[in-house]
């Protein structure tokens, strides 16, 4: 399974089944995560990502998603330099929110880091997702194009864009995974639930 914590970047752990496959709660080893990936506010992978946090820079600068200059408070960690149709071609990046632009990508990085070879498993691979706020942008983007230009203005994407659960359904056709997938919304929990609910999904043989 792969868990998504929570936060305003794309992080990714696949967590791996006990060595036997059991799926059985009597006598199974606990999972382990196995592969990591990350696009975080000081590296577009996990190992730059490491390499920052050791060195104790800083991600945080000014906000440069949005429109700050009214605000008591223009600085946030954003993610930099990351372009989503490197990674997914303009078809694609123009048809997803950036959220799941993030987790694809992270996704990607976090099976190639575990080594997993997909195909022979995809019956038995699925994702967990948490994110506890998703698609702000393609929001307000639409609502401005709602009110300015009416009905017509509005993208036939936006609402199957920015749903929470769009993620974890472009992170397992991304892939290929045929096995649950789900999503949560938890606050600041999110990310930690979604472990757990992988890990439950795991030694339940779900």
């Amino acid at each position: 399974m792969e868990g998504f914590p929570a936060g305003p970047w794309g992080r990714i752990a696949i967590i791996a089944a006990d060595e036997h496959g059991s799926g059985a709660l009597k006598g199974a080893r606990d999972p382990v995560v196995t592969g990591l990936g990350a696009l975080t506010p000081v590296g577009l992978d996990a190992p730059s990502t490491w390499r920052a946090l050791l060195a104790g820079e800083s991600g945080v600068g000014p906000i440069t998603q949005f429109d700050a200059s009214e605000l008591p408070t223009r600085i946030a960690g954003e993610v930099k330099g990351f372009d989503p149709v490197e990674h997914l071609g303009p078809k694609r990046a123009h048809r997803t929110a950036r959220f799941s632009q993030l987790a694809i990508v992270a996704a990607r990085e976090a099976v190639a880091d575990a080594g997993l070879d997909l195909e022979p498993v995809a019956e038995r691979t699925g994702v967990t997702f948490g994110c506890a706020v998703a698609g702000t942008p393609e929001t307000e983007r639409n609502q401005m194009a709602l009110v300015a230009d009416g009905p017509k203005a509005v993208s036939p994407f936006f609402v199957a864009s920015t749903i929470p659960n769009m993620a974890a359904c472009e992170v397992a056709i991304d892939l290929g995974l045929h096995g649950p997938v789900n999503a949560s919304a938890l606050a600041c929990a999110t990310g930690t639930y979604a472990v757990m609910e992988a890990r439950r999904l795991i030694l339940s043989g779900e």
